[in-house]
């Protein structure tokens, strides 16, 4: 068992150095970044936070669509000592501005200018916020910076600046705050421990069988516990390659093209598949027509008919083996029930 997740990346860079960790579309071709870039790219942000002067325990808000930025932050931040906060890309303003601040947020990584003129508005009411860093688009001035400007300010740092915070990291530190989307009121922050991430992201390793040559896609809020473990810890473990969708509109497309091995989905998205297969082999011959319908479909509602209450399983991993698809499923309240 590791004891920090910088502990168990590290680990897993070395092992894994050249296999693909990161597969993004740039300019509509896959861009690789192998699990030593990877770490690199990490490190670089981690020691760009302590050249600005970001401190232990202070906040670093995330705010944007699944993407290799959104991960080197979140690592990142978590290699400086720092604290990642991840906001839902539907947060209200309000929301945005009570996270920032609860978080105390010193710097706010966010996907484009359009997140970028929403904090720039909020600026008055975040008296922590030193930074703002815009990982796609956007340009260097005052205090906000491109990604690789800002990525730069850490160039010039000793080797043994991150290192002391890292070797001052414990199993029982915070790790990551996970903030509740507030559909029933404020956010509220969990404090998830190095100890929480570590353990459950190795003890489902051998649950699925795991290993370094899994496919994983990314395309849920990464704001959320459950999508951070299946698309960043989880292959941090045994160095599979995490693909990012391109958007939601273009998962279908992009499962084509990746064929992960792994796939992880909340209710709605299983009940899409589902009302898509019926809709095409209502439609089709009957050989498909019996797909659409047959045993997997009757295994589906099976599962849907025997989860607590009657509700769909509120979390699924799919692997897909030589023969066949393998099917989990996992419930559990993902938000404070309303009184």
């Amino acid at each position: 068992m590791y004891d920090t997740v910088p502990s168990l990346f590290a680990r897993t860079a070395a092992t894994h150095a050249s296999r693909p960790a990161l597969r993004a579309k740039r300019n509509g071709a896959w861009v690789t970044w192998t699990w030593a870039e990877h770490r690199q790219q990490t490190l670089r942000f981690a020691r760009a936070l302590l050249g600005l002067g970001v401190q232990p325990r202070q906040g670093v808000a995330i705010m944007g669509f699944n993407r290799p930025e959104w991960f080197w932050a979140d690592l990142g931040a978590i290699h400086a000592g720092a604290v990642p906060a991840g906001i839902y890309t539907t947060t209200t303003p309000d929301n945005v501005r009570y996270i920032a601040q609860h978080c105390e947020a010193a710097v706010a990584v966010v996907e484009n200018v359009h997140y970028l003129e929403l904090f720039q508005s909020l600026r008055p009411q975040l008296p922590h916020l030193r930074a703002v860093v815009v990982m796609q688009g956007g340009r260097t001035q005052d205090d906000v910076y491109a990604w690789e400007d800002f990525l730069r300010l850490g160039d010039g740092l000793p080797e043994n600046a991150l290192e002391e915070r890292l070797q001052a990291q414990s199993a029982e530190d915070l790790c990551t705050l996970i903030y509740t989307s507030g559909t029933t009121g404020a956010p509220k922050a969990v404090m998830i421990a190095h100890r929480n991430v570590t353990f459950l992201s190795t003890a489902v390793v051998p649950m699925f069988g795991l290993s370094s040559e899994d496919r994983f896609i990314s395309y849920l809020p990464l704001s959320h516990i459950a999508e951070q473990c299946v698309s960043l810890f989880m292959p941090g473990v045994v160095g599979g390659c995490t693909y990012f969708a391109e958007s939601l509109e273009a998962l279908p497309d992009n499962l084509r093209e990746v064929r992960p091995t792994v796939f992880f989905g909340v209710p709605r998205v299983w009940e899409k598949i589902q009302a898509r297969m019926q809709a095409l082999g209502a439609q089709a011959p009957a050989l498909r027509r019996a797909v659409a319908t047959g045993p997997s479909a009757r295994a589906w509602r099976g599962a849907t008919r025997s989860s607590p209450a009657g509700r769909s399983p509120s979390a699924t991993a799919w692997r897909r083996s030589s023969c066949s698809t393998r099917c989990a499923s996992a419930w559990g309240s993902t938000r404070p029930a309303s009184a």
